[in-house]
């Protein structure tokens, strides 16, 4: 429900805003309480409210439009608020009424609601088709509906599968545990979302040059622009900047390499996806974005210091085009550290900043971050990722194998570690100091170009929780690949071994008791894929690509052999090469 997610998110801002240290001094903290106790009242309410019956749909529409617009215009003014204007004790006055009024529509809303499902209860034909159950009309948080709300799931995942087999949907990135990571919709289906996304105020999309806004979009609060060529038009820069009100702004379509003339903003933005455009400079803009928690662009250079003023920032995200790498230089300030609120943190290889000085010994600095992507490891020192405690992603890249400090011993909460060779050699690995390692809570590793003999598996398959292994261009080097008994990869579902050299695989179906799915790529001198991997009871697919010929006549034995008495239901092989 659109209303309650407005509510939840208002109650956390102003929560952050009262726990602030720079708690705006020319307003007053009772003001802020006060009204969030107005705001933690109404999403009592709500939640209290059941099923809404089809005689209600109408009134309860109204109801979250309501509610909606009652809490857009009280955030509008905290924004301003937080921006340095002071707060006029009349408009301070109405905020309260309004949400006040709607909280008491709320309630009687409950009551009638309970008063109609009485009703039907004394006439169980009535029910089915008296209730509407959708994501929309249910609010969630009412834990004796916690079962409705899993049918309720379910049914729209039923929907997105329907879609999906009518072609509707086509999914272009599919999950290493199997699932559904990116969707894509037919362009038909897409025109249909935008109409009806602009019918409701969803969304504003703007893909043509001769684009009226209709009557209410200057209110809108999402904002994307398809073709983002369009804004090197003044009269769409113009005609766009009008949305005063909007907290959302995607850039979609094509990556543009050409910069672009106009650099769209809006004052309250809180989400600014601009991945596709290309900035020659950093925009002065964006240093005015107090309000902003997510940002993605394509910029080159260093980033400036006037970043950390961003402190609300949560995502940042930062792609270098054309793609170069820099080693020992860090295209990250200082002041980086200095943004507590970070969480996630994406760029094209680089360095990572070294530590401020005079800073107390093992203070967290970045306590909230949970994902680094893509930093060259001779930066990941011990003291740099202790200042990191939260951190469950990391993904780092040295430039040639050699001596590498990891310190993974320090990230308690790790869940997911890919380290990339840049330049990997068939004669040399990567000695790790201290001895190679990684927290028992990973569940995901992808080592890349490290030549690591064979019996470093052994780390590896001691890890307890470890689900996602992908092996990657020399990152083992040997011709054999022999697992002892000893070697279990208890919860193991994917396997991915690509451009690897070894000739011989010495494995079980002991040793993968979970394997899901397992994919050989340019494994070009493999001579055979063990055949008693096949009887791996979980095993759904296995998967060739370009690989020898004696592995692809070891898959398609392996394939026969679950083929005899009617084969295995849901079991797979697949082969492709380029060679025949």
């Amino acid at each position: 429900m659109a209303a309650y997610s407005a509510v939840a998110v208002f109650r956390h801002t102003l929560e952050q805003l009262l726990g602030s240290e720079q708690f705006p001094p020319h307003v007053s903290k009772s003001q802020i309480t006060f009204l969030h106790e107005n705001v933690c009242s109404l999403q009592s309410s709500l939640e209290k409210i059941p099923l809404v019956p089809k005689s209600k749909g109408e009134k309860m529409k109204d109801l979250q439009t309501r509610i909606r617009e009652a809490i857009y215009a009280a955030q509008d003014e905290v924004d301003y608020w937080v921006r340095g204007h002071s707060p006029h004790e009349m408009t301070m006055k109405k905020l309260e009424v309004d949400i006040q009024l709607v909280e008491k529509d709320a309630a009687d809303m409950e009551q009638e609601t309970r008063d109609a499902q009485d009703v039907l209860a004394e006439d169980p034909v009535l029910v089915s088709d008296s209730f509407k159950i959708s994501g929309r009309d249910k609010i969630v948080g009412h834990e004796e509906d916690f079962k409705t709300v899993i049918d309720c799931v379910q049914s729209e995942v039923d929907a997105l599968v329907d879609l999906i087999g009518r072609n509707l949907i086509a999914i272009s990135e599919k999950s290493s545990n199997g699932g559904i990571k990116v969707c894509r919709m037919q362009n038909s289906l897409r025109q249909l979302a935008e109409i009806e996304s602009g019918k409701e105020k969803f969304f504003h999309c703007r893909k043509k040059y001769n684009q009226i806004l209709e009557e209410g979009m200057k209110k809108q609060r999402r904002v994307s622009v398809h073709i983002n060529l369009l804004m090197s038009l003044e009269e769409v820069y113009e005609a766009t900047k009008t949305i005063t009100s909007a907290r959302t702004l995607l850039y979609l379509g094509p990556h543009h390499h050409h910069p672009l003339p106009y650099c769209l903003t809006f004052d309250l933005l809180k989400v600014l996806d601009a991945f596709t455009v290309y900035f020659v400079e950093f925009p002065d803009e964006f240093f005015q974005l107090v309000h902003l928690t997510y940002l993605s662009l394509t910029y080159n250079d260093e980033l400036p210091p006037e970043i950390s003023l961003l402190q609300k920032l949560q995502v940042l995200m930062v792609r270098r085009k054309p793609k170069l790498i820099f080693i020992g230089v860090s295209f990250l300030p200082d002041e980086i550290w200095e943004m507590p609120e970070l969480r996630h943190l994406w760029f094209t290889e680089i360095d990572f900043p070294a530590l401020p000085q005079n800073i107390p010994q093992n203070k967290a600095l970045l306590l909230n971050l949970q994902t680094l992507s893509y930093i060259n490891a001779a930066s990941c020192t011990r003291d740099v990722l202790r200042r990191m405690p939260s951190l469950k992603k990391l993904s780092v890249w040295a430039e040639a194998p050699g001596v590498i400090g990891l310190y993974l011993d320090e990230l308690e909460q790790l869940e997911a570690f890919k380290f990339t060779v840049l330049h990997p050699s068939p004669n040399k690995q990567v000695e790790f100091e201290p001895e190679i390692s990684f927290p028992q809570t990973l569940r995901k590793l992808s080592l890349s170009g490290c030549g690591l003999r064979w019996d470093a598996m052994e780390v590896v398959a001691a890890l307890p929780n470890l689900e996602v292994l992908k092996l990657r261009e020399l990152a083992f080097n040997g011709e054999e690949w022999c697992l002892e008994n000893h070697c279990v990869f208890e919860k193991l579902k994917f396997m991915l071994i690509e451009y690897l050299n070894f000739k011989r695989w010495s494995a079980d179906h002991t040793h993968f008791p979970g394997l899901e799915r397992l994919y050989l790529r340019h494994c070009y001198e493999l001579e055979e894929i063990p055949s008693d991997i096949g009887f791996i009871g979980t095993l759904g697919l296995i998967e060739l690509v370009d690989c020898s010929p004696q592995a692809v006549e070891s898959a398609e034995v392996i394939k026969q052999e679950q083929e005899v008495d009617g084969g295995r239901q849901g079991f797979q092989v697949r082969i492709y090469c380029s060679y025949e």
